[in-house]
């Protein structure tokens, strides 16, 4: 019963990890980047877009 437990917050981590705090530090990106450069604030958002997502892919490949 324990090892289920401890299988199932380990899903769980793993679920919030690789989702939704990509999608926070995205927005924390954006925030940052529209009080310090607004001139290149969508360049610099795609660019850690594209960053993040290949950051998390290859995490995801490597545990997978």
């Amino acid at each position: 019963m324990r090892k289920f437990f401890k299988d199932r917050l380990k899903d769980f981590l793993w679920y919030i990890g690789t989702t939704y705090v990509p999608v926070v530090f995205i927005i924390i990106f954006i925030i940052v980047a529209a009080n310090y450069w607004p001139e290149h604030i969508w360049g610099s958002t795609v660019g850690f877009i594209v960053f993040t997502i290949i950051v998390v892919v290859t995490i995801i490949w490597k545990k997978g």
